[in-house]
């Protein structure tokens, strides 16, 4: 029996997070438990989700004391889900997703090899297009225009980068919903902490291309995604600071491509004594 994980990054948005849980419990999802991370909320978030889930045996709120932000913030519960709960699979999801088939999960894992790392699956978007289409299908040199997209003209790079597209070769999942594998962990702990927002998938794509793994894509698997809730509410200005987070988190992108292996898991790494 698989022991997976499901870890939910809350920041503010207490609402999408229980809509979240929600339609996991109500899709019936083949987990153990659900982790919530509260990511250091200045609203009610906390004190409303640890009352709300605090008889349910399989879910547990965490809080952090500052906002760590995605990855990080993620790796708090992927640290929780591993040593305390021993899971064999993490699904990371956004607080604003909706789970819209109960065989999600079986669907994810029948596309899994024995050099999958991670899994992401199809996203429907609020307006009823998607990254139904995956931003995924690039090769790993491809997605560095993606990141240079924060300093020169948006609109030529996304043509370039849909013209670089490839159907066979998945190689970046949508962060807003994957699995990470047991492969992945005998490699890595956990996302590498040091962007705040952005990239983070970029950035995975890297690692696991470093280690000879490979990304895994479900076709038929779909979630729903109210997109960037918790990032309208962190920033008055959204665009502005969506542009500056990239610009600084595509320069982490950069130092992840060129690092060799051993100083990337050295950076992920958050268990003691661990061997590589």
């Amino acid at each position: 029996m698989k022991n997976i994980v499901v870890v939910i990054l809350n920041y503010h948005a207490y609402w999408e997070t229980e809509k979240c849980v929600s339609s996991i419990q109500e899709k019936k999802l083949r987990v153990s438990h659900i982790v919530i991370v509260d990511n250091a909320s200045d609203n009610e978030s906390y004190q409303v989700l640890s009352c709300k889930y605090f008889n349910a045996g399989d879910i547990t709120v965490l809080r952090t004391h500052k906002n760590y932000g995605f990855a990080k913030g993620n790796n708090i519960g992927i640290r929780y889900a591993r040593t305390i709960l021993g899971a064999d699979y993490v699904l990371l999801l956004n607080s604003d997703i909706v789970i819209m088939d109960r065989e999600y999960l079986d669907k994810m894992l029948k596309v899994e090899t024995e050099k999958t790392a991670v899994i992401g699956s199809r996203v429907l978007l609020p307006d009823g297009t998607g990254k139904l289409l995956t931003n995924a299908a690039y090769s790993v040199n491809d997605i560095f225009l993606t990141c240079i997209q924060a300093y020169v003209d948006r609109k030529k790079i996304l043509k370039l980068i849909d013209s670089l597209k490839d159907n066979s070769k998945i190689k970046r999942i949508n962060g807003c919903a994957f699995l990470l594998t047991p492969v992945f962990f005998s490699y890595y702990d956990g996302l590498y902490p040091y962007t705040f927002l952005y990239c983070e998938e970029h950035i995975l794509t890297v690692m696991i291309d470093k280690v000879g793994l490979t990304t895994g894509f479900a076709d038929n698997a779909c979630v729903y995604h109210n997109e960037n809730q918790s990032a309208r509410i962190l920033y008055d200005d959204y665009d502005e600071e969506r542009s500056r987070q990239n610009r600084r988190s595509c320069w982490h992108w950069l130092l992840a491509r060129v690092l060799p292996y051993h100083l990337l898991w050295r950076i992920t790494s958050f268990r003691k004594g661990r061997k590589m």
